[in-house]
């Protein structure tokens, strides 16, 4: 099956990779947050003596790998939150190349989240870390040596399971959202966009207070007009379409999301997929067909409540197909039109972790440190299964023909020997 890529997920992946001969991995999910990989010569089964290297991290932590030429960029903290650090590995050789540490008052955090569970974004210029402490937001920007370049607080984030979401750049911008439960002490939500290069903010989105806070990451969806919109999804609002230039919101689909959201939006051609839960479990998935022409509304293709319905992880769309893997384990592929499924099998464990696709086949890691590999079609092949030896829920990155794969307290490499990219000195 030959796959085609969304016309957003292209435009970005261009810009990505101006500045080297080889693909970046620059934000949660790579280019776009779509999951998808242009490599072609990956390997889909390897044993621990294939590893081509594998380092131990100084803590722990859910947030997954970035990379950027020959660095990959990553983020660990303490059991009890109160130190992290941000991280810079060559790709290469697996060598530690520096780290920065940030000091916190300690913070309980639900079982499943961490102070390093938000997964950095990455330009040619800089890397951008969001920590989420007891009193304070910071989001920091360093240059490619560790240098900090600037810091800013954007006070208390409070949400019932902890805080957690991941920034995104969008030309000269960072953005990320800071979303409350309505127990916090300043329960408005908030999306924000900040200058990359001084932490000056742009623009702000007031959002009201809610009981069901996001934890999803935005993405860009570019419409038949050449123009971008910035995709939030959000218990509130739905399915938010917002200006990038000015923080206007363009259209939202409230009602479409009547749940708790933490996974991000998919574009799926002319749609955008994205679910909500509760518990261990999806509640509903809505399929929404943004505006050709300024001025109209979305629609609503459908929306489903099946057993399939995803709550944590984030699904992938190939060709007319969505993949969803759910939170007790059960992969399912449906019909991106219709919502029709395919098949529903249960290859591992639970997930958590979010697919990403190379050259057809689907990666993806269970909460058992399983790397789970199928093929991206309408018929269910396993491919293989590999077990890391250690518990995950981070999504696995893929750049110059390497698979970069984080468990609890690990980075592990595997793929080609040879680099696309110069080693460092």
């Amino acid at each position: 099956m030959t796959s085609v890529l969304p016309k957003s997920y292209l435009c970005f992946l261009v810009l990505c990779c101006a500045s080297v001969h080889a693909e970046n991995w620059p934000r949660f999910r790579g280019p776009n947050g779509q999951g998808h990989s242009l490599e072609k010569d990956l390997p889909v089964t390897w044993t621990e003596n294939e590893y081509l290297w594998t380092v131990s991290l100084p803590g722990m932590g859910y947030s997954s790998p970035v990379i950027w030429g020959e660095k990959v960029f990553i983020t660990c903290a303490t059991k009890d939150n109160s130190k992290a650090w941000l991280l810079a590995y060559h790709t290469g050789t697996g060598r530690e190349l520096w780290k920065q540490t940030y000091q916190f008052q300690p913070a309980k955090m639900d079982r499943v989240n961490s102070l390093a569970a938000s997964t950095p974004a990455v330009d040619e210029e800089h890397v951008y870390a969001l920590w989420y402490g007891k009193a304070e937001t910071l989001l920091v920007a360093l240059d490619h040596t560790g240098k900090e370049i600037w810091c800013k607080d954007f006070g208390l984030t409070y949400l019932r399971h902890g805080p957690c979401t991941s920034p995104i750049l969008y030309r000269d911008m960072v953005i990320f959202t800071q979303e409350q439960d309505r127990q916090s002490k300043q329960p408005e939500c908030k999306w924000i966009a900040v200058h990359k290069q001084t932490g000056h903010i742009r623009w702000i989105v007031t959002r009201g207070s809610t009981n069901y806070a996001s934890y999803s990451v935005p993405c860009v969806y570019t419409d038949k007009q050449g123009k971008d919109v910035l995709v939030f999804s959000s218990h509130q609002h739905g399915i938010t379409a917002v200006d990038p230039s000015t923080g206007t919101v363009v259209w939202e689909t409230e009602g479409v999301l009547p749940s708790s959201v933490v996974s991000s939006p998919v574009i799926a051609g002319d749609f955008i997929v994205n679910t909500c839960g509760s518990g261990g479990g999806g509640k509903q998935l809505a399929v929404v067909r943004p505006p050709e022409t300024t001025g109209q509304g979305p629609e609503v293709v459908y929306t489903s409540q099946d057993k399939f319905v995803t709550y944590v992880s984030t699904g992938i769309s190939v060709d007319t197909l969505v993949f969803l893997y759910h939170d007790q384990g059960t992969v399912t592929c449906i019909d991106s039109m219709t919502g029709k499924v395919n098949w529903s099998q249960k290859p591992a464990g639970r997930f958590y972790s979010s697919p990403v696709c190379a050259n057809g086949m689907l990666y993806c890691m269970d909460m058992d440190g399983k790397v789970v590999i199928i093929k991206a079609t309408d018929s269910y092949e396993i491919v293989g299964i590999m077990d890391l030896g250690e518990k995950t829920q981070a999504s696995i990155s893929i750049a110059n023909g390497r698979i970069f794969l984080r468990t609890l307290t690990r980075l592990v490499c595997v793929g080609k020997k040879t680099l696309m990219v110069n080693p460092l000195p």
